[in-house]
């Protein structure tokens, strides 16, 4: 996707999330709204550019006639955004639909890091949930960062939330040294909380 512009792949990206949620592809309104592209003369350019570089294909003058170029049929798979720390290539992994409740909210991170109390490895894919912040999290929950990097929520029993990578930095806190928590990963944003960790062998 890196000769797509950032309008383009959010168009794309768009257009799979969509198809993954209704099982049909969307309208140039429906992809106007979903992007917050003002001028659907904009979508049509993109939908033109995606079709010439062989991303999706259309039916002229029929509505709803996008097809993505190799898209699976399956009713069991979900086809979901998969994020890498320090990158921003925007690719997708196929997840058999049993792994999670909806598909509205999901994607996917490639460990960069392992969590060895967790059996992640580097490589893993992590099926995530969107999230706000660490609304919804519980201690000893797996979280994605903004930088899609991964750790592990710990709330101390103090006034203080805390994220941490590996217990041996939980354990390595003073709680009575107030420095010691600007250490690890507080101040990154939580964007997701890890559901279920896939490795290919």
């Amino acid at each position: 996707m890196d000769d797509l512009s950032m309008i383009q792949k959010r168009v794309l990206v768009f257009i799979k999330s969509f198809m993954n949620n209704y099982g049909y592809p969307p309208t140039v309104r429906e992809i106007a709204a979903g992007t917050d592209i003002g001028s659907t003369s904009t979508v049509h350019s993109s939908l033109n550019a995606l079709e010439s570089k062989g991303y999706i294909y259309r039916d002229g003058g029929q509505s709803r006639s996008i097809v993505l170029a190799g898209a699976k049929n399956e009713n069991g798979i979900y086809s979901v955004p998969l994020l890498e720390q320090g990158s921003s290539k925007i690719s997708f992994v196929d997840i058999p639909r049993n792994l999670v409740v909806e598909r509205e909210g999901v994607f996917a991170v490639k460990c960069a890091n392992e969590i060895e109390e967790k059996h992640v490895l580097c490589g893993d894919i992590l099926v995530s949930k969107s999230c706000n912040g660490s609304v919804g999290v519980k201690d000893g929950d797996i979280v994605v960062y903004e930088d899609h990097s991964i750790g592990v929520y710990y709330e101390e029993k103090t006034t203080y939330g805390e994220y941490r990578d590996t217990l041996a930095e939980l354990y390595a806190l003073d709680a009575f040294e107030e420095t010691e928590f600007d250490m690890g990963n507080q101040g990154k944003k939580i964007i997701g909380k890890g559901l279920v960790c896939i490795r290919y062998l």
